[in-house]
């Protein structure tokens, strides 16, 4: 169970993977590093990784307030749970994403 955690007040610049990350950690556990256990360290880079919701994992009030993004080389984040598992009370408060033009 992940509860009631808060990220405020925080500035992102440049970032080289996902600034935002809520979910399982891209981690291996075998000789074949694009395993998915729950989530391939390859994905979503590698065609055919995979990245699942660890199951019976719950996360619950989590709450990203005052956050900046600024020039993010990808997406700006990744959200994902177990679907039987779906996150309760998500919340973005003033979260920016800018980019140079």
């Amino acid at each position: 169970l992940i509860e009631d955690v808060t990220y405020e007040n925080i500035v992102i610049d440049n970032n080289e993977q996902w600034p935002i990350w809520i979910g399982p950690a891209q981690q291996s556990d075998s000789r074949d590093l694009c395993y998915a256990n729950p989530c391939s360290l390859c994905w979503p880079m590698v065609p055919g990784a995979e990245c699942f919701g660890a199951p019976r994992s719950q996360y619950r009030n989590i709450v990203l307030r005052n956050i900046w993004i600024r020039n993010p080389s990808g997406s700006p984040g990744v959200i994902l749970a177990d679907p039987s598992m779906p996150i309760e009370g998500l919340l973005f408060e003033d979260v920016r994403v800018t980019t140079c033009q």
